[in-house]
């Protein structure tokens, strides 16, 4: 979400400029312009993230649930922020490409 508090500062700020309206805000937060065609989703977040939090994700969600949108999630209390593959290894987060890679095979993605 580009909307505060649950926005990152840094990302807001870079996209946005100092003074977004909440119009602004809206366009640029994935969870507003979620649609019946938006595809399924895959949503993944570790708990323990100092820099986004959780809370986008779970918007998301129920944005993509009232839709109607199949959306996988996944919630993990380690990993912090960019954790990718490398920075995964010995936290519960560390499943996750095993998590997508199933997800993908699924739907014909992988």
């Amino acid at each position: 979400s580009m909307a505060l508090p649950t926005a990152h500062p840094g990302s807001r700020m870079q996209l946005l400029g100092a003074h977004a309206d909440r119009a602004l805000e809206r366009a640029h937060s994935p969870a507003w312009n979620v649609t019946a065609r938006t595809p399924p989703c895959f949503l993944l977040h570790a708990e323990d993230d100092a820099s986004v939090p959780v809370e986008n994700t779970l918007e998301m969600r129920a944005a993509l649930r009232t839709a109607g949108v199949l959306a996988e999630t996944h919630l993990f209390p380690e990993g912090g922020h960019g954790f990718g593959l490398r920075l995964a290894a010995g936290k519960p987060v560390a499943v996750w490409p095993e998590l997508f890679r199933r997800w993908a095979e699924a739907r014909g993605l992988a």
